[in-house]
């Protein structure tokens, strides 16, 4: 259980071998109705991510790729679209040719 009174979460300890082999030790103090927890030591794995900052990152992965969607997009159009104008040009080509073929 958390040691703060009015906390009811529940903590979970992960063992750390990151101090030459002994653990790293941990504590924490109360302080204004808040935990603030301390390490003694380096640690054998990445400092964890903040959640605001996970999410901002998830949230550029998210713009970027709404972006590059948009580009293909728009390339895809205008392709469509010099295509369409190379076949209309070749088409009235067509029909002037017919036409003075058979005036």
């Amino acid at each position: 259980m958390c040691p703060n009174a009015n906390c009811s979460g529940v903590l979970d300890l992960l063992p750390c071998r990151g101090h030459s082999g002994y653990p790293v030790t941990h504590f924490w103090r109360h302080h204004r109705g808040a935990i603030y927890f301390q390490a003694k030591g380096i640690h054998d794995h990445p400092k964890p991510e903040l959640k605001a900052s996970a999410e901002a990152r998830r949230h550029q992965r998210t713009l970027r790729s709404q972006k590059m969607a948009e580009v293909r997009t728009s390339a895809w159009s205008a392709i469509i679209l010099v295509t369409a104008y190379f076949l209309l040009l070749n088409l009235s080509l067509y029909v002037n040719n017919l036409t003075i073929l058979y005036s």
